[in-house]
């Protein structure tokens, strides 16, 4: 059952992979923050409406003009803090700090239990056991082998026969 995938794992790659590892803690801050802006918000009404109260039509104008402004922080908060996040590795990325997990890489299928990644610098041996979650993303299929780390496989480097062949491997 032997089976080979060669392929470049570039910066687009090892972004998908880190902005899908940090999913979960993006979606724990998003509802953090948007309950502290609600909460925030309900305060600027109180306030408002005990200060502004007496005149309906200001109130009304600017209960809409926050109301708009704080959804509109709520929607988008998601993909500012994403662009944030990719910003940043970018950075990492030209200082250089991540250059050795980019790079040509050789996934070996070497039997029905064994697995190994090959890279310009090392061969690293999995069994399949050691794969302790797999998950996947638009672009990118993603085998952990511990709770941090993950070999990376582009998915436009296989074709359908390829990808269900590595899905049913792993499953």
């Amino acid at each position: 059952m032997k089976k080979e995938f060669n392929y470049y794992l570039g910066e687009k790659e090892y972004i998908d992979f880190q902005l899908n590892f940090l999913n979960p803690t993006i979606k724990k801050q998003m509802k953090t923050t948007i309950l502290i802006l609600i909460a925030i918000y309900i305060l600027i009404f109180s306030i408002m409406f005990f200060y502004v109260g007496k005149n309906i039509n200001t109130t009304i104008t600017v209960f809409a003009i926050v109301t708009f402004f704080s959804i509109l922080q709520i929607i988008t908060y998601k993909v500012r803090l994403e662009k944030s996040i990719i910003k940043k590795l970018k950075k990492y990325i030209k200082l250089g700090k991540i250059n050795n997990i980019l790079g040509d890489k050789t996934l070996k299928i070497i039997d029905d239990n064994n697995i190994s990644l090959i890279d310009k610098e090392k061969e690293m041996s999995y069994n399949k056991k050691d794969i302790t979650k797999i998950t996947q993303s638009k672009k990118c299929i993603f085998l952990y082998t511990d709770d941090i780390s993950a070999i990376i496989i582009p998915k436009n480097i296989l074709n359908n026969d390829e990808l269900l062949f590595l899905k049913n491997f792993f499953y």
